[in-house]
């Protein structure tokens, strides 16, 4: 009998799980579009979100629609292609949540 916190991933077989409870999920571009989307759909499915985006008010916005929809998640202005500011996304990450799945 099949687990039911996992779904078949098709061709190719393996299995991921279908609940993220507990988890920590980053998504960069978090403050809009896809990005934004992600966000929404990964907290609807328990994980707790960091929304990373060079646009902080995009970020903020984001964080609290997912609070609104009754998840966590941090907002962290970020611009991915300096290293100083992902170790310092990394940093927020463990310093909220202790870790980042």
């Amino acid at each position: 009998m099949a687990d039911s916190t996992q779904q078949d991933t098709g061709a190719g077989g393996g299995r991921l799980p279908t609940s993220l409870d507990g988890r920590v999920a980053l998504v960069t571009g978090g403050g809009s579009g896809l990005g934004r989307a992600s966000a929404l759909v990964f907290a609807r499915q328990g994980a707790r979100v960091v929304v990373a985006d060079q646009d902080a008010a995009g970020a903020e916005d984001a964080a609290h629609a997912v609070a609104a929809a009754g998840g966590e998640a941090i907002a962290v202005q970020t611009d991915v292609t300096e290293p100083a500011e992902v170790e310092a996304l990394l940093a927020a990450t463990r310093e909220r949540w202790g870790r980042l799945d």
